[in-house]
Order: structure tokens, then sequence, then C-alpha cells
């Protein structure tokens, strides 16, 4: 990696007022969820700024009045020079917002990954950066996460050859990756509408991946066709790259590991 420090961009939204998480923590946002008794947004900062490779560069969200509140965060962001944006109306629309003003490459992670460390940016970038691809993303093999925590339930990618998690981190190395970022937004926009989902990624694609046929080099080919762009993975092995505090099951989850009651694996 080079000496250039990567500008990260975190996304601290969240959609609606509240969320059984904020309520069951008492917290006004999802991202302010004390981890071990530091807010997950402030282990994502801090994370950051001991990564060797990246720099907080732009926060997209939380609500304004989360942040004024938060006197600490205010600090962290003026100390380091971190700019705030008014969170937008989903993750890809935030992530297109936030990335638009810097220069590539640039990182892109979530305000709720508690349990992030620099090791595991570092290492992620500097392979992200060796990947022919304009936008990069992390996945973690499942039966790593299966075999970490057997009963935590994880969103899986059933691909035919390694079923997989998402990790929250993803590398835009080149600006032609913001149209895999829009293609993103246009999904969410219609995913109350299936039948625009199906003909825009196609039938052929969502049937192999029904059936169980679909492979993850396969995947990649068509949706960088349909994207405009070029995708690529970096497989991390580290479970807890797959585990992020959006539920209160996973808050739980993460406030054991870092405790050690359960061991990272």
């Amino acid at each position: 990696m080079s000496e250039a420090r990567i500008p990260a961009v975190v996304l601290a939204g969240q959609r609606g007022p509240t969320t059984p998480l904020s309520e069951a923590a008492n917290v006004a946002a999802d991202v302010m969820v004390p981890v071990a008794g530091r807010p997950a947004l402030l282990r994502v900062i801090d994370t950051l700024l001991q990564a060797r490779g990246v720099r907080p560069s732009v926060m997209v969200g939380p609500a304004r009045t989360i942040l004024d509140d938060c006197e600490e965060l205010a600090d962290l962001m003026r100390e380091h020079s971190v700019a705030w944006q008014q969170p937008k109306g989903d993750p890809a629309t935030s992530s297109i917002a936030g990335v638009e003003s810097l220069p590539t490459p640039v990182l892109i992670t979530t305000g709720d990954h508690a349990l992030l460390t620099p090791r595991m940016v570092d290492d992620f970038c500097a392979r992200a950066l060796t990947v022919d691809a304009d936008l990069v993303f992390g996945l973690v093999p499942y039966a790593r996460v299966r075999e970490a925590f057997p009963n935590s339930r994880r969103t899986v990618l059933r691909f035919a050859d390694e079923p997989c998690c998402g990790a929250n981190l993803f590398l835009l190395k080149q600006s032609r990756g913001i149209r895999a970022l829009e293609f993103w937004r246009d999904m969410q926009q219609h995913r109350k509408r299936p039948q625009r989902i199906a003909r825009a990624l196609g039938v052929g694609l969502l049937l192999s991946y029904v059936c169980r046929r679909l492979t993850l080099a396969a995947a990649l080919e068509v949706l960088s066709a349909k994207a405009g762009c070029r995708l690529g993975v970096v497989k991390i092995n580290d479970a807890t790259a797959a585990v992020d505090v959006d539920s209160v099951a996973d808050w739980h989850l993460a406030e054991r590991i870092l405790s050690g009651d359960l061991q990272r694996a």
C-alpha cells in the first residue's frame, strides 16, 4: 500500500426515527448503541484512525441533532477534519454522496461495524488494491461464520461454489465504480417491486441463484455487465467481519465477543 492514506466514508444514517435496537439500547440511532461501553460509531472512527492505510474523511449521518449531542464525536471530527453530510434515504445514495468529492481509491464502511479492526481494514485495502476491478467488496466465507458463531443468524449469499456473508467493506478503486453504486441504488428503489428487479437483473441470473447453480465468478460477470463497471471481491477469513450491530441479537453477540466470551475466528 502506498504511503498516502486512503480516504474513508462512514455510512451512519438509518431508516426511520427508531428501530427495535435503538429502543432496546435507549439511544437515538443504531450507530450510537454502546458496545462494550463505547458507541459503535466511535469504535469505527477509532479503528479508521488507528489503521495505517486509511483516514476517515466523510461521515454520512447520523442526524445533526445526534452529532450535536455527542461532544466526543464532534471533537474527533473537528480534530481530524472529518466532514459531515446529511444522511440520504438509503445506503447506496449515501455512498454516492459520500464519495463524489473524494479522490479514488475510497474505502466505504458502515457506522455499525463495531468489531472492525485496523488490521482488518489495512488487509482488505491492501488486497483490494491488487484486484482488477473498479469496485471491490469484502465477503466472508459462511463456513467461517458458522464455525465461529453457530447460533447467529446471518444473511447468506448462497453461491454454488461457496456461500458467503457480506463484510460492509467496499473499495471504490476507479470513479467508474460509482456506476455499481448507482445500480445498487436503483435496486433499492425497486425493492417493493420484484418484477422490476427481476427485469433489471435478468431472469436467468435469478433462476441460477435460486437453484443454487450460480457461482460467485458468474455472478460478478453478470453484475459487472449490468452495472457497467468491473466488480471484484476480496475474501476475508475473520468471521467477525460479517457481524455488524444492526439488531438486538447482534448487539449481544458483539458484546460477548469483545468481553472474551467468544473468541474471534
